[in-house]
């Protein structure tokens, strides 16, 4: 028997819940109380979150008390059919290395109705470092396609800022220009200095392992936007924590099906250019990718975590009022995902097999030269 989901219980004054519902643009919350089970109410700040999202039928919603320095993000994943999407990959990113968001699942109801099927997310905020017994320091959202570390946005134009796509969560306005001067050095640094110098000011181990998430997870959106850079102010480097992942596992941001090799081995951004460039981060890349494919984007690994979702959520799945006559689609979605799994492996197996051949060939290219090859360790 599977453990109920909790319950969380959300109270809006009527006429402020529907002014909320007639300006779902806005990000004003509204006064609100929200109960957790049976526990006590706490005052929170309520109203929608999301981009496109907040035009669907059933919404997502952002709750913050201010009062505990807290916030809940609670996303409503009416497109992913499966429910499970965003969460596999936080979790996933979570046993590869990679400090991400946590989350569960929930049953929501507001003014007494109904609202259905919820994912509540933990928000990287100061309290997210705090928990961790992490120094407090600047975090920036990467909010939109702007935020691709390069000079150029995607349309191939000269940005006016280097800070375009980036909002700061927490800080002041001189880690602004501490990120700002990052990713000039990022794109106007000679290869030489860029191989020696980036450990400085980057965390390249956390780096390449949020590379080997996104592309095993296949969410394109992520080199672009869906993270936060936090900076470390004892190491005085960032850090790229990955958020908002449920276009991935084989769909898109639309719920459309995303073909298993649409995303390359390398990516697709600036700085994962730059540092692939770099054979000794190209070859730790290749060791950090192989263990993963081979212990954690795994279908004996992952098939039993789908199969606990897909037991723990069908109930919750059928009394949705937002899906009615959803679990036939359901239980094919974590088929799919599955199959995705298995596609994808094989792939990157492949691209790992001639992305390996090139290390060697630089490798004997530099011996012949009479350069030091340094193993690195690849336990995760």
């Amino acid at each position: 028997m599977r453990s109920p989901l909790p319950i969380y219980t959300l109270q809006v004054d009527p006429t402020l819940w529907q002014q909320m519902k007639f300006n779902v643009w806005s990000s004003h919350p509204a006064p609100a109380l929200l109960r957790i089970e049976d526990g006590e109410e706490v005052r929170v700040g309520c109203c929608f979150r999301g981009a496109h999202t907040r035009v669907l039928l059933k919404k997502s919603y952002y709750l913050i008390d201010e009062e505990h320095g807290q916030e809940v993000h609670l996303n409503a994943e009416y497109v992913d059919n499966s429910f499970i999407r965003n969460k596999l990959s936080l979790d996933f990113f979570r046993s590869i290395g990679v400090m991400s968001p946590r989350s569960r699942h929930v049953w929501l109801r507001i003014n007494d109705k109904d609202e259905g099927l919820y994912l509540a997310l933990e928000s990287v905020n100061a309290s997210f470092f705090r928990r961790r017994n992490k120094p407090r320091g600047s975090i920036h959202y990467a909010v939109n396609d702007d935020a691709n570390f390069s000079r150029r946005n995607t349309r191939n134009e000269i940005k006016e800022d280097l800070l375009s796509g980036y909002e700061r969560k927490e800080g002041v306005p001189c880690d602004d220009e501490t990120l700002r001067n990052f990713l000039s050095w990022v794109n106007g640094t000679h290869t030489a200095i860029f191989r020696e110098k980036i450990g400085n000011y980057l965390d390249v181990e956390n780096y390449l392992r949020w590379l080997a998430g996104v592309v095993c997870t296949q969410n394109y959106d992520g080199f672009l936007h869906n993270y936060a850079l936090y900076r470390n102010p004892l190491t005085g480097c960032f850090q790229i924590i990955p958020w908002d992942f449920d276009a991935t596992w084989g769909r898109d941001c639309n719920g459309r099906v995303m073909k298993y090799n649409f995303v390359s081995i390398k990516g697709d951004n600036q700085l994962s250019a730059r540092l692939l460039a770099i054979p000794q981060y190209r070859r730790r890349y290749c060791d950090i990718l192989e263990v993963i494919l081979h212990k954690y984007f795994h279908p004996k690994v992952l098939q039993p975590i789908i199969q606990h979702h897909y037991e723990q959520l069908a109930p919750y799945v059928y009394k949705d009022p937002y899906k009615p006559g959803l679990i036939k689609r359901f239980r094919h979605e974590h088929k799919q995902i599955l199959a995705y799994i298995h596609q994808r492996r094989t792939y990157l197996l492949k691209q790992l097999k001639e992305l390996s051949a090139h290390n060697k060939k630089y490798r004997e290219t530099a011996y012949k030269r009479g350069h030091k090859h340094v193993t690195l360790s690849c336990s995760p």
